[in-house]
């Protein structure tokens, strides 16, 4: 658990660190949360690390409820969903945040330039609401991971 954890904060961190390299302003931020607050930096930092703690402890929670009847399915699954949906959204984040960068010439990768071209103009530009979609999208998908592969020990431990 200890290395999934350091995993998980690795991820956050290179998300914040692939935002600062793309927009170190934050002109070109799209995160909701931050954009709501108008944070900075440094309250971009603490709260990333403060939420990305407490996910992880409702994961672990979780888990550890896997086995205790009282504690419901739906919550079982929620907390683990939560996680992985934004464990997965975090590795999408900084794929999403280097093409960002290339494409508005702060990272100078030139042998991906066409392809960061081709992503922002179709997808972020070209649909509307795309970072909500996929998250959605992340959400979605997590909760059918996770449903499928905890079925079988739900129904076996009954």
């Amino acid at each position: 658990m200890v290395l999934l954890y350091a995993l998980y904060l690795y991820l956050v961190s290179l998300d914040i660190l692939s935002t600062y390299v793309t927009t170190s302003d934050l002109v070109l931020e799209a995160n909701p949360v931050i954009l709501s607050f108008e944070m900075n930096w440094l309250s971009i930092v603490v709260a990333s690390f403060l939420g990305s703690t407490f996910l992880f402890l409702v994961f672990w929670l979780s888990l550890s409820s896997m086995y205790h009847e009282q504690r419901g399915r739906f919550r079982f699954l929620l907390g683990i969903t939560v996680f992985i949906c934004h464990f997965s959204y975090s590795c999408f984040t900084i794929a999403n945040n280097i093409l960002s960068g290339i494409f508005v010439g702060e990272l100078d990768l030139s042998f991906l330039r066409s392809i960061a071209g081709w992503y922002i103009n179709s997808f972020v530009m070209g649909i509307d609401s795309f970072y909500p979609s996929v998250f959605g999208l992340h959400m979605l998908f997590s909760f059918v991971f996770v449903k499928k592969a905890f079925s079988g020990s739900r129904s076996s431990s009954s």
